[in-house]
């Protein structure tokens, strides 16, 4: 295919892939893995179970190792027969006997700072037999088995900055101003450090509503400035046509406006942008909320892929929600199932 000038797709692949996995030669199949990556070409469950499989049979807990985590990249969900698979490694032999002995707990704490606090990346830590069960979770994500709560595990701090300069790239493809916008960002973190969240304002502003209100963006900038850690305001996103035309010549409006200007926290899109990829690319770059009720699913958000984007709208888009038995504040919820937080 290559001396030919054709691209490889999955489907060129599996033939070969699977072959070596049903013959049990790992490594054959590991070769294909590797051509594979090289072609850019993404393995999905299928391919990812197969390999799963003729490395557990063979009693390679280095190969199940990375491989687990590639599936835990890669997969949204996985199928009984995968989970089936999963649970038989983890009752064999191979596995009890896989952990090391002795290890560096600085280096655990370390890879697990640099993971995003859910993963460590050391291998095999410890030896004996598993315990293997299945479970279910509450509303709030805590085991009915163990009792344990799950936590938001944030992404690999290399995807996102891969991912950044993706929507930058598409970003400005579409529009020349977005790199003054780039400029602004990196200079703002450089002198003040990152944004705790960034409001879609535009959004926020219309929820549920005929006309823009800017009583409602700063009840939302408010109640995220109360959540948040550094107690500091939002980044506030908001086209410059709302800035500079309609509500906003009101005098209270100016009054708000101007507050926010002088903090640094307002951005105006220039005339003719589309605000959606500055708002997303703060929040990206900031690795904050971003507080939206958009859902992202329009054909501009399918040019970002279906691997990582999803897995960083599930870590850090909230959405801002009335509370219509009070008109004094707003609820903002975490849009994944878990962890389910709401930020009140």
């Amino acid at each position: 295919m290559a001396t030919a000038g054709t691209a490889p797709h999955l489907r060129s692949y599996g033939p070969a892939l699977f072959a070596y996995c049903d013959a049990g030669d790992a490594d054959g199949a590991t070769e294909v893995e590797a051509h594979m990556d090289a072609s850019g070409v993404v393995p999905e469950e299928a391919e990812l179970a197969a390999l799963l499989r003729v490395n557990s049979a063979r009693g390679r807990p280095d190969q199940v190792y990375r491989l687990l985590h590639r599936a835990r990249v890669l997969l949204r969900q996985v199928a009984d027969a995968t989970a089936q698979l999963l649970e038989s490694w983890f009752a064999s032999h191979a596995a009890s006997e896989a952990g090391l002995d002795h290890w560096d707990a600085t280096k655990v704490k370390q890879g697990l700072r640099n993971g995003g606090g859910g993963w460590h990346g050391q291998g095999w830590l410890g030896k004996g037999q598993w315990t293997v069960a299945r479970t279910d979770m509450d509303k709030d994500g805590t085991c009915h088995r163990c009792g344990e709560k799950l936590v938001c595990i944030d992404i690999d701090p290399s995807e996102t900055h891969s991912f950044a300069e993706s929507v930058a790239q598409i970003a400005i493809n579409r529009d020349a101003n977005f790199v003054k916008f780039q400029i602004y960002c990196i200079k703002w973190l450089e002198c003040h450090g990152p944004f705790d969240a960034v409001i879609d304002a535009a959004n926020v502003g219309l929820y549920n509503r005929n006309s823009f209100s800017f009583y409602e963006v700063n009840r939302v900038v408010n109640g995220i400035q109360r959540i948040t850690k550094s107690k500091k305001l939002p980044l506030i996103i908001l086209h410059k046509n709302r800035v500079n035309g309609g509500p906003a010549k009101l005098p209270q409006n100016q009054k708000l406006l101007e507050s926010w200007q002088r903090a640094g926290a307002l951005y105006a899109t220039p005339p003719g942008s589309n605000d959606d990829w500055y708002w997303l690319y703060a929040a990206v770059i900031y690795r904050s909320l971003l507080v939206t009720n958009d859902e992202m699913r329009d054909h501009l958000f399918q040019l970002l892929g279906t691997s990582f984007f999803p897995r960083w709208k599930e870590n850090h888009q909230n959405a801002a929600q009335y509370n219509p038995l009070s008109k004094r504040y707003f609820k903002f919820f975490c849009t994944a199932a878990y962890p389910v937080q709401p930020l009140t």
